[in-house]
């Protein structure tokens, strides 16, 4: 199993024991070097950072792409390393009893954070039946 296909099954497992905000049920990691540098969820706590890359004035929960980026930002003390890292996002629901994989694909402001910072490659799951 490929290292990235790893964390997304890692990923696809914390995003099952989110809260979710909404009926999002999502996690996301930044990989910098073969490494996990900074994770996030969705939260339901707004901040300044969330605020610049929201997808519109109500969005001001942060989202887990925005998470993620964020501590891995304030464990690295830098943005630079983000050119050379990738960003991984699962989504997670409930069908029938059973949990499933769900579209991931980064939202309208999260996007622009992904391009603000020069994040060259997004991996994200797709929906998936029960």
């Amino acid at each position: 199993m490929k290292k990235a296909d790893k964390i997304l099954h890692e990923l696809c497992l914390l995003a099952q024991d989110v809260v979710p905000v909404g009926s999002a049920r999502i996690a996301a990691a930044i990989v910098y070097k073969r490494q996990i540098v900074g994770m996030g969820t969705n939260i339901r706590k707004s901040s300044p950072f969330q605020k610049r890359f929201g997808s519109n004035e109500e969005a001001i929960y942060g989202h887990a792409e925005n998470v993620a980026a964020r501590n891995s930002i304030n464990r690295l003390g830098s943005v630079d390393f983000l050119r050379n890292s990738t960003l991984i996002v699962a989504r997670m629901r409930i069908i029938n009893g059973k949990w499933v994989r769900g579209r991931a694909c980064p939202c309208e402001g999260c996007s622009r954070m992904i391009e603000a910072y020069g994040i060259p490659r997004v991996l994200w799951t797709e929906d998936e039946l029960a």
